[in-house]
């Protein structure tokens, strides 16, 4: 676990990655309830611009609350640190094989009221 002390205004932390399998797609978009024939029907994602079976977004955000927590910045008791999370941005859709990992840079740093945790802007993912 770091501390507030530990961080740097600049600093930028990547996380492990995690490559999509078919079956965690598959168990993803259920458990999800996402019933969209682009996240369930190769035939049918064949025929939409992407051409392919894409992951919805909301999965991915899911998936990047897992790749913060191995990071192993944040750890311990409280809350989690999603400080910026209304400025990520897709760079592509997700699809089965792909590899992804979450990149974030500290923009700006100020202390709260538990001087423990750090509040952090997200600059780009």
């Amino acid at each position: 676990m770091a501390y507030y002390e530990d961080f740097k205004v600049g600093q930028k932390l990547v996380s492990p990655g995690r490559t999509m399998t078919d079956g965690m797609a598959t168990a993803l978009i259920n458990i999800g309830g996402f019933v969209a024939p682009q996240f369930n029907d190769e035939t049918m994602a064949s025929q939409t611009p992407l051409g392919w079976r894409a992951l919805p977004g909301r999965v991915i955000f899911a998936l990047m609350g897992g790749l913060v927590e191995q990071m192993g910045v944040f750890g311990g008791p409280g809350p989690g640190m999603l400080v910026g999370a209304d400025k990520l941005t897709w760079k592509a859709p997700l699809r089965v094989g792909d590899t992804i990992h979450v990149e974030w840079e500290i923009t700006e740093m100020k202390k709260t009221r538990n001087p423990r945790w750090v509040s952090s802007r997200i600059k780009k993912l």
